[in-house]
C-alpha cells in the first residue's frame, strides 16, 4: 500500500499510501523539480483530482517546496504542522529567520531559495500530537518529533507498524547532517521511534528499511552520531585559548 517517487539528482522521496484512484502524498519535494513529481506520479497511475491530500513532515524546502504544485495539479489540499504551514504560506519568513540554514546575504540567494521553496500555498489543516489520518483502512498516527527540525511529524500506523518520519535520521552515521535545532529534542525524538519498534521506516531520503533489526540499528547510529557531535560541541567550548 506504500510507493514512492523519486526525481532529479537527489534521493528525497515523496510517499504515495493507498490506491492510485485515491492515495494519500507525503511531502513534496522542490518546488524547481514540481513538474518532474508530477509527471513520475502521472506514470505511476495517479490522476489529478483523485489525491486525497498533500502531507509535509517539515518546513525544509526540500519537502515543501513542491506542495504548492502538488496541490494545484492535485486540487487536494496540503496538510501539516502549524510551524510548517507558516513556511507554508510564507516562503520568505522561512528564508530570512534568525538561525537560517541558508546564507540570507544577497537577492541572488533569495532568487535560489524561492526556486526551490516555491511560492506561497495554502495550508488546509494544521496537524498537531495525536491527531489521526484515516486513510483506507489505515490510522496514521502524528507524532511531533521536533530535533532536525521544530515542526517535524512523523506518521506512525500502529497495526502494520511502519512510520513515515521525515528527516529524523537521514542514515544516520557519520557525515549525518540531520541536526537543526537542539541535541535534547533530537535525542527523544530519535528514541521515541526507536521505542516503538517499527517493521517499516519510510525516511524522507533514500531506500525505505524493512525489518526491525535494520531499523534499530538506523536509529541506533543516529543516536551514536548525535553523542559524537555533542561531545565535538562541549569539549570545544571546555577548551582554554592557549598562554601567550
Amino acid at each position: 500500500g506504500v510507493g514512492f517517487v523519486r526525481v532529479g539528482n537527489s534521493e528525497n522521496n515523496v510517499y504515495v499510501v493507498g490506491p492510485a484512484g485515491n492515495p494519500l502524498i507525503i511531502d513534496g519535494h522542490y518546488d524547481s523539480d514540481a513538474k518532474d513529481t508530477i509527471a513520475a506520479l502521472e506514470k505511476a497511475g495517479i490522476k489529478a483530482g483523485r489525491v486525497r491530500a498533500v502531507v509535509i513532515t517539515h518546513a525544509h524546502d526540500d519537502h515543501f517546496g513542491g506542495a504548492g504544485a502538488l496541490a494545484k495539479w492535485s486540487r487536494a489540499p496540503i496538510w501539516a504542522h502549524v510551524a510548517t504551514a507558516t513556511e507554508v504560506e510564507d516562503p520568505w519568513g522561512g528564508f530570512a529567520r534568525p538561525g537560517s540554514v541558508f546564507p540570507n546575504s544577497t537577492m541572488a540567494d533569495w532568487d535560489n531559495y524561492r526556486s526551490k521553496a516555491g511560492g506561497p500555498a495554502r495550508v488546509d489543516r494544521l496537524l498537531r500530537e495525536g491527531d489521526v489520518i484515516e486513510h483506507e483502512g489505515l490510522r496514521l498516527e502524528v507524532l511531533h518529533i521536533p530535533g532536525h527540525d521544530r515542526s517535524a511529524i512523523a506518521l506512525f500506523e500502529r497495526t502494520g507498524r511502519w512510520v513515515f518520519s521525515g528527516d529524523l535520521a537521514q542514515r544516520g552515521g557519520k557525515g549525518w547532517l540531520g541536526l537543526f535545532t537542539d541535541v535534547a529534542s533530537q535525542r527523544r525524538s530519535l528514541i521515541r521511534v526507536r521505542d516503538l519498534k517499527p517493521e517499516w521506516y519510510f525516511g524522507g531520503h533514500g531506500t525505505p528499511l524493512s525489518d526491525v533489526a535494520n531499523i534499530q540499528r538506523e536509529l541506533g547510529s543516529a543516536l551514536d552520531w548525535l553523542d559524537t557531535l555533542e561531545k565535538s560541541v562541549l569539549d570545544s567550548l571546555r577548551e582554554k585559548s592557549p598562554l601567550r
